[in-house]
């Protein structure tokens, strides 16, 4: 499918969710010409994708990138797991997954699609589960293929901003124990990084102020003595008002393009 033409001109990035499709490219290690177009996107779906392909294939062209294009969604249904694994070869980490796929998510998986990844191995493995709504991945192949391009990569969310944290941490050492948070409509994610690894994500339901505010709180008092910094990924008010209460040392707004950062640095 690849050829080496492919990976002479930079990829393509898509990130889709919030109600936005945003482009972009690395140049010089760096994000270049962030594009943000509104979209009627639900949870990780596009609604009118067939508005799309146009914009894509001309930003494409424009740039002169590859042919890859690398995705990353972000909805809550994108679901997560992590599980412990004696040490196996991959072949046989690949049929493992498979076989307990049915306990990992106990409910009728044929209409999501899986993928899984090493997170840390000593004794044993850890491993990071998730399945995204076939329907999902299928509605992202067809907005791709539209535009004339290959889907080299979707990935969720949390897994490209491990990627972004993976590359910070290596170069400035707050980056090395953090926490990201971001939201999906009524639902507020804590995502946890240790090393830039994807450690644990924390799912709250948002309620009224005061009761979502407690919740908050309480969960990043079980990471505080931990976390050195905090990305918020959200642009509800009142979550910058709890974070700055619990005297977190670096907290980072505006961080909306971390994401795409993570995607675009990984590697194939």
């Amino acid at each position: 499918m690849f050829n080496q033409t492919t990976f002479d001109k930079p990829f393509l990035g898509i990130e889709i969710g919030n109600g936005n499709l945003k482009l972009a490219f690395l140049k010089n290690k760096r994000l270049a010409d962030v594009q943000t177009y509104s979209t009627c996107e639900n949870n990780g779906t596009i609604e009118n994708p067939h508005e799309f392909p146009p914009i894509i294939k001309k930003y494409h062209e424009q740039h002169k990138l590859s042919k890859l294009a690398l995705v990353t969604v972000k909805t809550s249904t994108a679901i997560v797991r992590f599980i412990k694994s004696p040490i196996l070869k991959e072949k046989d980490l690949n049929q493992m997954v498979e076989r307990n796929i049915g306990d990992i998510f106990p409910f009728d998986i044929k209409n999501f699609v899986f993928d899984y990844k090493v997170i840390s191995q000593d004794s044993v493995m850890t491993l990071m589960v998730c399945c995204l709504p076939k329907e999902i991945a299928l509605n992202i192949c067809k907005i791709v293929e539209q535009s004339g391009l290959i889907l080299g990569r979707l990935d969720i969310y949390p897994n490209s901003l491990s990627a972004a944290f993976e590359t910070l941490c290596k170069k400035d050492v707050q980056f090395l124990n953090a926490a990201a948070i971001t939201d999906y409509g009524n639902i507020l994610s804590l995502i946890f990084f240790k090393e830039g690894k994807l450690l644990e994500i924390i799912n709250l339901k948002i309620t009224d102020v005061f009761s979502s505010s407690y919740e908050l709180k309480k969960m990043i008092a079980l990471y505080a003595q931990s976390i050195s910094t905090i990305c918020l990924l959200t642009k509800i008010p009142w979550v910058l008002q709890v974070i700055e209460e619990l005297e977190v040392k670096n907290i980072y707004q505006n961080s909306d393009e971390l994401a795409l950062i993570g995607l675009l640095c990984k590697k194939l």
